[in-house]
């Protein structure tokens, strides 16, 4: 980042400005082109915003390498695409013409294209007691303790059943470490010496990167990360959940707990709580005021974030062959011998569905999880087989 810029930016686009040197009047160099959104890395919902050079015409977008569009620029030099119809990780290029002169180019590398019907991030309204009712059946019938909540980010309706038992986190509430990670490594997280933990805590759940960024965080205090991270997890709401230390990375043997109680955990969370913490990056991503101010976030490094959630790999957790194939899943999973979790934001053409699937039991039979997992997908519309 240039020395000029300091501080932290707490507004929405992040405007990266490049100076390509090009003819003018006087020999001057003019100013090269700029692309506000998206930059490397991010999420987006199909936005593309770039500001031309001096002389430019017309603006050519290039998606992926395929031709996406072409517009004549207004007077303010700025042009403006909406990209339909694509999803996924994707190269987002928009070069500058005058006639059939080139006059400069800017791409986005690796950006996470999202349909536009998930630009959208409501706040839970409307209590929908059918399908909670429904949700209460799926619940029930796991073998161990279990608890769902989901929520239609489109309406602002949203279901439960057992949504405030606190449950052993596992690796979903690396979620927070990713948020306070976000925020002290910005306002460009993606190019500091920590990104590579941080993409592998959250993309490959890795405890030892997870154990590394929290250890920086507090400056090499455990107790200093742990404040930090309750603070944050109480300014989204997320009042219920913990993060007091490292990872352990290797199990203890011939321990004398045979049966250990379910709840006496010191990483705990529930469903309601993945739910808002998850919801919270999403809003942020949009430029929801409160949430940039809860979750402490610029748009930019909220988008990071949800592109992290994106990229992340599903093995080990309940939704591996739950959602429709072709949907994003923006997810963060967790499990152990004992809990299969799943937080997830499935972007469905109708809109994002948000759930949070948390089970227990020693021993736990993976089968069962995934078979609750379906039965909620299922309900929300976004089954494999919906």
């Amino acid at each position: 980042m240039d020395a000029a810029v300091s501080g932290r930016l707490s507004v929405g686009v992040v405007a990266v400005v490049l100076v390509v040197a090009a003819g003018a009047p006087g020999g001057c160099a003019a100013a090269g082109p700029v692309l506000v959104t998206p930059l490397d890395g991010e999420a987006s919902f199909g936005e593309v915003v770039a500001r031309a050079p001096a002389g430019a015409r017309d603006a050519v977008l290039v998606v992926g390498g395929r031709w996406a569009g072409r517009v004549h620029l207004a007077g303010d030099g700025e042009a403006r695409f909406t990209v339909q119809g694509r999803v996924g990780p994707q190269t987002v290029t928009v070069r500058f013409v005058a006639g059939a002169r080139a006059l400069g180019a800017m791409t986005a590398r690796r950006v996470w294209l999202l349909p536009r019907s998930g630009a959208v991030a409501r706040a839970a309204t409307i209590r929908d007691e059918a399908l909670s009712a429904r949700l209460a059946v799926l619940g029930r019938a796991f073998p161990g303790w279990a608890g769902v909540y989901v929520q239609d980010l489109a309406s602002g309706s949203y279901a439960s059943w057992n949504a405030d038992a606190s449950f052993l986190a596992a690796s979903t509430v690396k979620l927070g470490v990713m948020i306070e990670a976000l925020r002290r490594y910005g306002p460009f997280p993606e190019r500091s010496a920590v990104w590579g933990d941080v993409s592998a805590m959250v993309s490959l759940s890795s405890n030892d990167a997870a154990n590394r960024v929290f250890l920086r965080l507090g400056d090499g205090s455990e107790s200093r990360a742990a404040a930090l991270l309750l603070a944050r997890f109480q300014a989204i709401g997320a009042s219920a959940t913990t993060f007091p230390g490292t990872y352990r990375l290797t199990q203890a043997t011939a321990l004398d707990a045979p049966a250990p109680p379910p709840l006496l955990t010191w990483r705990r969370s529930t469903p309601r709580d993945l739910g808002r913490i998850v919801r919270a990056v999403h809003a942020a991503a949009l430029g929801n005021a409160d949430a940039l101010r809860r979750t402490g976030l610029t748009v930019h490094e909220a988008r990071l974030g949800l592109a992290l959630l994106l990229a992340a790999r599903p093995e080990g957790g309940p939704l591996v062959g739950a959602v429709r194939a072709g949907l994003p899943v923006a997810q963060k999973t967790g499990w152990t011998d004992k809990a299969r979790h799943v937080v997830a934001i499935v972007f469905a053409p109708g809109g994002p569905k948000l759930l949070a699937v948390m089970t227990y039991r020693p021993g736990i039979d993976a089968a069962a999880a995934a078979r609750l997992a379906r039965g909620v997908t299922a309900a929300l519309g976004v089954g494999g087989n919906g």
